[in-house]
């Protein structure tokens, strides 16, 4: 069901996008009909995927189903409503207004799971072991772009630095709390090996930076590693200042070219179309559609 669960989800943002944005570049020398229907037709896989998977239900525990059930409530709607219906420059008051429903239903979720606490990583009890699985993968995540610089150049600059090491780690836990806490603790119930909840679960935090190459190939080596670390020794914190070390190197070692700016989402399709177009940009903005 975890493979099942990615390719939903990869239909439904793959079909989004290019419903919304046909000349993006997907399909630069089909007619918009063309591109049309090969949205359509990924939208039609993950619907049957969905009516599959509704049609085998008695053969599944309940409490995978249940799992299953919940994870899909929150990330295709999510993925849908983002790229279907948000503007790309500014949430509204609706926009708003469905990221706090979502939000609460994950807590909602969370608390019912609330017995299980113990194993959220939300202590200190698995710290330093956590510490030491993350220290390699740390330091070449911090390395490689580095080592980047010198093909690539870079924007360095030790004030942006500074305050992005500052605040990065609050804004990590926020992104663990639903792509690990929340995430691969259902994961755990759907899947049936520990190498197809790393892959689901990296997966999904890649589909999170759509269409943004670079950072969607960062983010899913970085959220396998994340992921096998949070299995073999959960903690949230230790994760949170390995990801702020990751994505600080990635976002203020590399040029702003080359990341994007880390945009991810409409935002990002969207001042791509202001340049070809030759449009004023509007203000910049950073870490994606999920903060505005």
């Amino acid at each position: 069901m975890g493979w099942v669960f990615l390719l939903i989800n990869l239909s439904v943002i793959f079909a989004c996008s290019m419903i919304r944005f046909e000349h993006r570049g997907y399909f630069v020398a089909c007619p918009v009909p063309t591109s049309y229907a090969v949205g359509f037709a990924a939208l039609g896989v993950a619907i049957l995927l969905m009516a599959g998977l509704i049609v085998a239900r008695a053969s599944r525990p309940r409490e995978g189903r249940r799992a299953f059930w919940e994870l899909m409530a929150i990330f295709p709607v999510a993925f849908a409503w983002e790229w279907l219906f948000a503007p790309a420059e500014k949430w509204r008051v609706v926009d708003w207004a469905g990221a706090a429903a979502l939000l609460a239903l994950i807590v909602l979720f969370l608390w019912r799971d609330r017995a299980d606490w113990r194993r959220w990583g939300l202590s200190g009890a698995n710290f330093v072991p956590a510490v030491k699985r993350l220290a390699i993968p740390t330091l070449l995540f911090v390395a490689a772009p580095a080592l980047a610089t010198g093909f690539v150049g870079s924007d360095y600059a030790s004030d942006r630095v500074k305050a992005d090491l500052a605040g990065y780690p609050f804004y990590a836990l926020g992104q663990l709390a639903i792509f690990q806490l929340f995430l691969v603790n259902r994961l755990r119930k759907v899947c049936t090996s520990r190498a197809e909840i790393i892959v689901a679960a990296a997966g999904m935090f890649a589909m999170l930076h759509w269409p943004n190459g670079p950072l969607m190939a960062g983010t899913l080596v970085a959220g396998a590693a994340w992921t096998w670390v949070y299995l073999e020794r959960p903690n949230l914190i230790a994760l949170a200042l390995a990801m702020a070390l990751s994505a600080v190197a990635f976002s203020d070692l590399l040029p702003r070219d080359f990341t994007q700016n880390m945009r991810t989402g409409p935002w990002y399709v969207q001042r791509k179309l202001d340049f070809v177009d030759h449009r004023e940009p509007p203000h910049e903005r950073r870490y994606g559609p999920w903060l505005p």
